[in-house]
């Protein structure tokens, strides 16, 4: 694809979609991964990325119901597929190691009674 038009390649029913596209740069232009919502309108998909996670997405291929995308992608200078997933917060696991260790506490408690 050297046209600038950009190509969507899947939609879901929530109306998401995901594609590939070229981004002008003074070096020349470049793919890039698209996603498309109602509310964001088309954007670089890298731009839904933490920037410290390595990778480059340059083409969307399909998105699920949930809003979850594969395609290719430069991580580590290979390309490869990629599928992202959400990383839970830390506060999460806190709050899940702290849950399991009320129930241990609950279990050996109703041992002693």
């Amino acid at each position: 694809m050297t046209s600038s038009q950009p190509r969507l390649n899947d939609i879901n029913d929530h109306g998401l979609a995901v594609g590939l596209g070229y981004v002008p740069d003074p070096l020349g232009a470049y793919q890039t991964a698209l996603f498309w919502s109602d509310a964001t309108g088309l954007i670089d998909a890298n731009s839904l990325l933490r920037p410290d996670s390595g990778w480059t997405l340059v083409s969307a291929s399909e998105i699920n119901e949930g809003g979850k995308f594969t395609g290719f992608g430069m991580f580590n200078g290979q390309l490869m597929a990629y599928r992202p997933d959400p990383v839970p917060e830390p506060s999460t696991w806190a709050l899940m190691g702290l849950g399991a260790a009320g129930l241990w506490f609950l279990r050996r408690r109703n041992r002693n009674i």
